[in-house]
């Protein structure tokens, strides 16, 4: 397939559309990585749970380890004491919970975001891009085979402007001519096809 225009011009335009749809997705793909990043910040107040959690477990397991060894109510005084330590892992737990809430977010932001690019990229330029493509190659295909001059030349009639069809009826009906097979006529009618999508004469 065909991809590109021949004529500078044309190639230009299309060129600068793919850089564009390119640097709309890299664009998005960082304005992704930014957000996500914003959003893990917000792990913050979760990893404060955690490490207030690991200090509470850590502080009274060392005083129910230390209350153990009072003679008579050690034992009582550490089972007492280590209800801090099961509150601390209860603080830590939820602080683990909000951090992968908020990881998982991030993630969903990021794909979302991305998704997002992707999708205006595939429905407004991926389109255009296809159908150029599909028509120049077949297009150039007829034009080189030669047998599809006068079909090409058909189709310049039916798309031509009303002042450029007025140059061509000096000679006579555009159209008559194009039947008769007038090889000065269909190959202008041709050129000017071709030069719609941006292509050069064929050689043949």
């Amino acid at each position: 397939m065909r991809w590109y225009a021949e004529r500078p011009g044309r190639f230009l335009r299309q060129f600068l559309s793919d850089v564009l749809a390119v640097a709309w997705v890299y664009g998005w793909v960082r304005v992704a990585l930014w957000t996500r990043e914003q959003v893990l910040a917000l792990r913050d107040p979760g990893q404060g749970l955690v490490d207030a959690g690991t200090t509470l477990h850590d502080t009274f397991g060392g005083a129910a380890d230390k209350a153990n060894k009072v003679p008579f109510v050690g034992e009582a005084l550490a089972g007492a004491l280590s209800r801090g330590t099961r509150a601390g892992d209860r603080i830590s737990g939820a602080g683990h919970s909000q951090i992968d809430t908020v990881t998982q977010l991030g993630q969903v932001v990021l794909i979302s975001l991305i998704t997002l690019a992707v999708i205006v990229v595939l429905a407004t330029w991926l389109p255009v891009r296809l159908r150029y493509a599909r028509q120049a190659s077949a297009i150039r295909t007829l034009a080189r085979s030669g047998v599809g001059d006068e079909l090409l030349a058909t189709r310049a009639l039916h798309r031509l402007p009303l002042n450029k069809l007025a140059k061509l009826a000096e000679k006579g009906d555009p159209a008559t001519l194009v039947r008769e097979g007038d090889q000065e006529i269909v190959g202008q009618l041709v050129a000017i096809e071709l030069r719609t999508l941006g292509l050069k004469p064929a050689k043949r």
